[in-house]
């Protein structure tokens, strides 16, 4: 664009009529007028170009930024808060597990209700009979009476009976000593059924016996009730019980420490 059309769009933009550009003063001022409008005018550059797009395009990226900073921060604090939740917040109490015996709110056990009470084992009166007459059998040197201990006590006397008769006719394994205690010998041995000593289970019987020394051998099958029943604990005297090969063994005696019936229960051996 010349200076001739700058100086007519000009004065058509200003609404001005169009001078006379052969008039030297109008044409000095059109063209101080067009000097003013060229110099604050920038020409077409295009490094200049190149320089705003990328100053635009690093704007955007420094927002992007700003905005994937602030997430950040954001998703950084939720993190915080559930952390110091899970940390400081006590457990809640777990559901009760099957078959536990724990009280519900709808079966609160009352504050006045008292347990039932337990029910003891009882054993039976035969076997502690038998013991405490070998505890109370005095020690002393005479001729055993033939009768043997526990003769007035109902069943607790028996005839000898075959060995070998006794290890075969019943369903659980009967033992004797390897070797008679010092100064003992057998003097009974016999199978008893459960109804002649009211324990509910068979025994059998052996009675070593020598200068008032006595070791009275009750065996029984194993099970819940001869276990309890031959338990050493609670009985009078020296006692001494083990389980071995299906068979309950109790050993009693009046002369013989427990740890003298415990080495002897070491020897027992087979009954056949």
């Amino acid at each position: 664009m010349n200076d001739e059309n700058l100086i007519h769009n000009a004065s058509k933009a200003a609404g001005e009529p169009l001078g006379d550009v052969t008039d030297s003063s109008e044409l000095s001022e059109l063209t101080n007028a067009v000097a003013v409008l060229k110099s604050s005018t920038l020409e077409h550059d295009p490094r200049r170009i190149r320089e705003l797009e990328e100053q635009t395009a690093d704007q955007a990226r420094i927002v992007h930024l700003g905005h994937f900073a602030a997430a950040a921060v954001v998703f950084f604090c939720i993190g915080l808060v559930v952390l110091f939740k899970v940390g400081f917040t006590p457990p809640e109490n777990p559901l009760p597990i099957a078959g536990e015996n724990k009280p519900t709110p709808e079966t609160t056990v009352p504050a006045n209700k008292q347990d039932p009470p337990q029910q003891v084992y009882e054993r039976p009166a035969w076997i502690t009979q038998q013991a405490t007459i070998v505890a109370n059998t005095k020690i002393k040197e005479v001729v055993p009476s033939p009768g043997g201990i526990g003769m007035g006590g109902g069943a607790g006397g028996g005839s000898t009976g075959s060995a070998g008769a006794a290890g075969s006719r019943y369903a659980f394994t009967v033992f004797k000593p390897a070797q008679a205690p010092p100064g003992m010998k057998l003097k009974t041995k016999t199978m008893l059924r459960g109804k002649a000593t009211d324990t509910g289970f068979d025994l059998f019987r052996q009675e070593f016996e020598g200068n008032g020394r006595v070791l009275l051998v009750l065996q029984a099958a194993e099970s819940p009730e001869s276990t309890a029943a031959l338990s050493s604990v609670g009985l009078p005297g020296n006692a001494f019980s083990f389980v071995r090969d299906g068979t309950v063994v109790l050993l009693v005696s009046n002369s013989l420490a427990t740890f003298e019936l415990e080495t002897l229960a070491d020897t027992m051996v087979e009954l056949r």
